[in-house]
C-alpha cells in the first residue's frame, strides 16, 4: 500500500526473529530501494542465493520463491548479460500473475532494462493502478533517468492529496535538497520528525546537518536518534556510517574510525553482514590515513580472509575485494613499498575491477601519479 517506512518497521522485526529469513531479506531491500538507497546490494544482510540454499532441502519451499531470488541474484550482478535473464523473469511474470513478482523484475533489472525501465513502469502502473507503491516506483523511474522535474512533480501531488504520507514528504525533501534547498527540505523533514521516529527522515536530516555550520553538535543528538528502539536496524547502521563519513571529509580520522568500530559494534549485534564489513573497511582506511603503519600485514590478512569467506552477493563481495586491494595500494605507497604498490594497481587495472563493479575510489589516478615520479 505505499507505506515504506511501516513496511520496514515490521520487517526489522521479522528480521530479529530470523536473520536469515530470505523473503524478510527481499522485501527489506525492496523497501530500502523505493526510500532513495539506489546503491544498496540486492540484500542487506546476505546473499539471498546463499539463504535460499538452507531450504532447498524442504519439501515445502516454495519453487517460485527459490526462482525469485536467483534471478535478484543474477540481476545485480553486471557480468550477467540482460536478454536470457528477462525472458526468464517474464516467464516467472507470466506463470505466478503476482504483482510482487513484477515489482522484484522492475527494481532489480532497473539498470539492465535501461531506457526500457520508465516504459516498464509505466505499463505496470496502468494494470496495477490501485497500489499505493505506484508513485514510489515512478519517482524511482524518473531518478534513474535524471528527470528531477517529473520525480518532484510526482511526490508535489502525492503530498498535497495526503499531508500525512511521511514517506513521501521526505522523498520529496530529499529531492529538495538535491536541487539546493536545503531550508526546505529541512523544514519538511522536521515536520516528520515532531510526529515520529521516521527512519528516512532521519537518514536525510543527518545528511543535512553535515552541510550545516552546527556541525558536531547536532551530529551527537542524530546519533543519539539512530539508536533510539524506533528507528529500523538499517536506517541506525546508515546514520552512523554517514556521520563516519563526515568526519572522515573534515579530516577527523580518529572520530571517524570511532564512529565505524561503532557502526560494526552494532551491526554485529543484528546480524547484518554489509554493514559489518564495510565498516571495517572505512575505519581500516581511516587508520592508514593517520598512520600507515599501525595497519598490521595481519590485520589485512584477517579483512581478506573475512571477504573470502563472506555470503554477501558477488558483487558487492567484489566491490569490497577491489577496496581493500586499493588500500592496501596506497598504504604500500606511503611506505615506501613500491613494489607491493605496482602489484596492487596492476592487478586493478589488469582485471578491470574499479569500472567493472561501479567503484569510485577517490585519488587512485593521484596515486599512479605520485609512484611513476618516485621511479
Amino acid at each position: 500500500d505505499g507505506k515504506l517506512h511501516d513496511a520496514a518497521k515490521i520487517l526489522n522485526e521479522l528480521h530479529k526473529n530470523d536473520p536469515l529469513d530470505p523473503l524478510v531479506q527481499n522485501l527489506y531491500t525492496l523497501t530500502m530501494i523505493l526510500t532513495g538507497h539506489h546503491s544498496f546490494p540486492p540484500s542487506l544482510f546476505a546473499t539471498t542465493l546463499s539463504s535460499v540454499g538452507m531450504y532447498s532441502d524442504d519439501p515445502t519451499s516454495s519453487k517460485t520463491l527459490k526462482e525469485l531470488f536467483t534471478l535478484s541474484s543474477k540481476s545485480w550482478d553486471p557480468l550477467v548479460p540482460r536478454i536470457k535473464l528477462e525472458e526468464d523473469w517474464l516467464q516467472l511474470i507470466e506463470e505466478t500473475s503476482d504483482p510482487l513478482i513484477e515489482l522484484n523484475y522492475l527494481i532489480l533489472m532497473r539498470y539492465k532494462l535501461g531506457a526500457d525501465f520508465p516504459i516498464a513502469v509505466e505499463q505496470y502502473a496502468s494494470q496495477n493502478s490501485e497500489l499505493g507503491v505506484i508513485p514510489h516506483l515512478k519517482v524511482l523511474a524518473a531518478e534513474i533517468q535524471g528527470d528531477m522535474d517529473t520525480a518532484l512533480e510526482i511526490l508535489t501531488k502525492e503530498t498535497s492529496q495526503d499531508p500525512t504520507d511521511s514517506d513521501a514528504v521526505v522523498q520529496r525533501a530529499r529531492l529538495l535538497l538535491k536541487a539546493g534547498k536545503m531550508e526546505l527540505a529541512s523544514d519538511s523533514v522536521q515536520q516528520v520528525l515532531l510526529g515520529q521516529s521516521h527512519g528516512a527522515a532521519l537518514e536525510l536530516l543527518t545528511e543535512i546537518e553535515s552541510m550545516s555550520d552546527d556541525g558536531q553538535s547536532s551530529q551527537d543528538k542524530l546519533l543519539m536518534q539512530a539508536l533510539g528502539d524506533e528507528v529500523p536496524t538499517v536506517n541506525g547502521l546508515h546514520v552512523l556510517y554517514r556521520l563516519g563519513e563526515f568526519r572522515f571529509a573534515d579530516g577527523d580520522y580518529a572520530e571517524a574510525r570511532k564512529l565505524w568500530n561503532f557502526c560494526v559494534n552494532q551491526a554485529q549485534q543484528s546480524s547484518n553482514e554489509y554493514y559489518t564489513l564495510l565498516g571495517s573497511l572505512r575505519s581500516m582506511d581511516a587508520n592508514m590515513q593517520k598512520n600507515p603503519v599501525d595497519v598490521q600485514a595481519s590485520e589485512i590478512e584477517q579483512m581478506r580472509e573475512r571477504l573470502d569467506k563472506t555470503t554477501l552477493h558477488f558483487t558487492v563481495r567484489k566491490q569490497m575485494q577491489v577496496y581493500l586491494k586499493y588500500l592496501i595500494g596506497r598504504q604500500a605507497l606511503v611506505v615506501e613499498d613500491l613494489t607491493t604498490y605496482q602489484s596492487m594497481i596492476s592487478e586493478l587495472e589488469e582485471q578491470g575491477e574499479v569500472a567493472s563493479f561501479g567503484l569510485s575510489l577517490p585519488g587512485l589516478a593521484e596515486l599512479q601519479q605520485e609512484y611513476e615520479r618516485r621511479q
